[in-house]
């Protein structure tokens, strides 16, 4: 509450009293409090943003030089052990960076139509060994689940952050389950993911917190408060609800609700035939980053493709314009002295039809792609994502 309190003066400057007016101000209070943690969240997705650009570069080197020497090591040694776990802290770096960009929703996501039972059982055999031997997951898998449109790597996400949750619930051992069966609500089909646990349980104090970025439970180096951020963020971003129910000593439930993709979308999404590798072309790299430039050329090159690599656009134009014939473009979105959308526009005024697949992994970098009909490949990426991507640009 509010309160004012005003004398009331006569004439002769005599008081006759006090005039208190009080003012409910909880509402107010409670939307300045959203407007700043707004502005914080807003604060921390730019510098979120900037710092993924340089990091997943980093991660891109680290992965793909950890790959070349994993590639001559014969499997079993001390040495491929060792190296098997850098790599392996390299994926989660990565899987901290897509975290952070998921809440403050700077991540580039892929929506398709799947079917969400594949998905949940592909990922149950990881989650059993991340979850380890003293938690017991018991799953069931409905049949006549809807398809949903989603992209696969966000469910994952939310499947993995949920588990990983109730296996710190529960140190002394327990039980996970996971459901994934029809629903209908309202006259709508729904496919719906629960996630139980029979861990120690929330308080309705601790329940309230537990979507705020940074907000954790755990001990001190155990948790970034960011598995949920970024559970919230993921299934807002496939158009799903949440909700969660908690007791203390009994066990916490998530349940998620998925809409069923709509039937043109899944017409449309429907696996032609399967598509064959392209044979060997000839691409031009641009990427100012000499280790990111590397690792592409060694990757490609082990795909069977020849590579023309340059630092710049100016080395780039120059090179298009004394007669370089190319079958592919790969560049980067952000570079010096012209970014990739413009170097893609001076390019094709010479090579009017040139396919060009982007690296990048933010969304406020894509908003001026999608009028030059090019593939992305989110960074920090390896040999089969980007064989992947370069076979969607060329087919």
């Amino acid at each position: 509450m509010e309160t004012h309190i005003s004398p009331m003066i006569e004439a002769g400057g005599t008081v006759n009293g006090f005039v208190a007016i009080t003012r409910d101000v909880t509402e107010a209070r409670a939307a300045a409090e959203r407007r700043a943690q707004a502005e914080r969240l807003e604060a921390i997705g730019q510098l979120a943003g900037g710092v993924a650009h340089d990091f997943n570069n980093m991660l891109i080197a680290i992965k793909g030089y950890v790959g070349f020497v994993l590639e001559n090591l014969r499997p079993g040694t001390a040495d491929h052990s060792d190296l098997l776990q850098a790599l392996g802290a390299a994926d989660r770096a990565a899987t901290l960076t897509r975290r952070l960009l998921a809440f403050s929703r700077r991540q580039r996501t892929e929506p398709r139509v799947v079917d969400p039972v594949e998905i949940v059982s592909a990922l149950l055999p990881m989650l059993r060994r991340l979850i380890g031997e003293h938690i017991t997951v018991d799953a069931v898998m409905s049949n006549g689940v809807p398809p949903v449109l989603l992209d696969p790597g966000l469910l994952d996400q939310v499947v993995m952050n949920l588990a990983v949750n109730a296996r710190d619930a529960m140190p002394n051992g327990g039980q996970i389950g996971i459901r994934v069966e029809p629903v209908v609500l309202d006259g709508h089909e729904m496919a719906r993911l629960t996630l139980s646990d029979t861990g120690v349980g929330m308080s309705a104090e601790m329940l309230a917190r537990i979507f705020e970025p940074f907000f954790t439970t755990k001990d001190v180096g155990r948790g970034t408060g960011l598995g949920l951020a970024t559970v919230r963020a993921a299934v807002d971003e496939f158009g799903g609800t949440l909700a969660v129910s908690s007791t203390v000593g009994v066990g916490t439930t998530f349940t998620i609700d998925i809409p069923r993709a709509p039937e043109e979308v899944v017409a449309e999404d429907m696996p032609g035939p399967v598509a064959h590798g392209v044979g060997p072309k000839r691409i031009l790299v641009v990427e100012d980053q000499p280790e990111v430039r590397e690792v592409a050329r060694r990757h490609l090159q082990a795909l069977g493709h020849a590579v023309v690599e340059t630092a710049t656009p100016a080395e780039a134009t120059r090179l298009v314009a004394s007669g370089e014939l190319v079958d592919l473009l790969l560049t980067d979105v952000r570079l010096p002295g012209m970014q990739g959308p413009e170097l893609v526009k001076v390019i094709r005024e010479r090579i009017p039809d040139l396919p060009v697949l982007f690296m990048s992994g933010l969304i406020d970098e894509l908003g001026s792609l999608d009028e030059l009909e090019a593939e992305v490949l989110p960074k920090p990426f390896d040999r089969e994502g980007l064989a992947a991507a370069v076979q969607r640009a060329l087919v």
